[in-house]
């Protein structure tokens, strides 16, 4: 099953003319679980967070709401909570210190896939231009 996200008109655009090559890259991914495809905007390098689709959260993470994770980049990892804003999951506490320690950008893409351990996602990061 394929989940894609591409965050919301409210929370500003999050294609450009540099993002195409990252989206088209992102369209490529094969895996062989689930996984959520998100593109990096202004509004998720910003206090609020990384919105994610609901139904991905839910299918993935037991009992999500006020929840801390592990995210895996390559060998390393980050703790980063997940909470409900407005009933939208959303990475708070330590997003933005893996979005600065990862160098992420508006227009790069989030590969985010499950992984057998209950609240470890390994992302993959395809960088806009």
């Amino acid at each position: 099953m394929f989940a894609r996200e591409v965050e919301s008109a409210s929370m500003g655009p999050p294609s450009s003319r540099h993002s195409r090559p990252t989206i088209e890259a992102a369209d490529g991914f094969a895996s062989q679980t689930d996984f959520l495809q998100v593109i990096i905007s202004k509004n998720s390098l910003a206090k609020k967070g990384l919105r994610m689709q609901g139904g991905f959260v839910e299918r993935h993470i037991t009992n999500w709401k006020d929840k801390m994770l592990d995210i895996r980049v390559e060998q390393e990892t980050w703790p980063v909570g997940i909470v409900s804003d407005h009933g939208v999951p959303t990475l708070s506490r330590g997003w933005l210190a893996f979005a600065r320690q990862n160098s992420l950008k508006v227009g790069d893409t989030l590969i985010i896939v499950p992984t057998a351990t209950e609240g470890v996602l390994t992302v993959h990061i395809l960088r806009c231009s």
